[in-house]
């Protein structure tokens, strides 16, 4: 599938992104402990990549053209917070092996550094990031052993369990979108 131009990745003379910026200024930030929770925006999405605009038109009822609006609006917005993000032909797929390995790079320590990954391979390169040898590729980039990951990945029961953990807390909470995923995150301890 072709792709659309790619972004530089940022560099430190670029901004920060939003939750890093917000803790950069936050008085109390050695006091909080970032947490990251699996949350699928369509469980129900099929496996195999696909182009992210008709997608998008179809899931919100809108024309292609529209849709292609929204993505430029996203790509702008990325772009002014100094954040790599794909100019069109970026493609779509059900996230939950990414969220299996997410939980299998926590026991290990790499989570942060395997999301950095999923994150740039999703917005920001050529290369499509839902497929079993990228994931791999993926996170062997984010210091995981190769072999580990793609066991995690043939097994379809593997962090299975931990992802519908995190997304149960999100019902829970009241959760039904991923902005408010966000809001639920920040409430101060007891709250939730």
């Amino acid at each position: 599938m072709a792709r659309g131009k790619a972004v530089p990745l940022r560099t430190a003379r670029q901004p920060q992104p939003p939750p890093e910026q917000a803790l950069a200024v936050f008085p109390h930030r050695e006091e909080v402990e970032v947490v990251h929770r699996s949350f699928e925006l369509d469980p129900n999405a099929p496996r195999a990549a696909r182009p992210v605009i008709p997608l998008l038109a179809a899931k919100y009822g809108m024309s292609l053209e529209q849709a292609e609006a929204a993505e430029a609006r996203i790509t702008e917005n990325a772009h002014a917070q100094g954040l790599p993000y794909l100019d069109g032909g970026r493609d779509a797929a059900n996230s939950f092996d990414m969220h299996r390995l997410l939980h299998f790079a926590k026991e290990h320590g790499q989570q942060a550094e395997l999301l950095d990954a999923l994150y740039r391979a999703n917005f920001a390169e050529e290369r499509s990031a839902f497929d079993t040898q990228r994931l791999v590729e993926l996170a062997v980039g984010a210091g995981l052993d190769g072999g580990e990951a793609a066991a995690v990945l043939a097994d379809p029961q593997a962090y299975a369990q931990a992802v519908r953990e995190d997304e149960a807390l999100a019902l829970q909470s009241g959760t039904g979108s991923l902005p408010e995923a966000g809001r639920a995150a920040a409430r101060p301890a007891g709250r939730r």
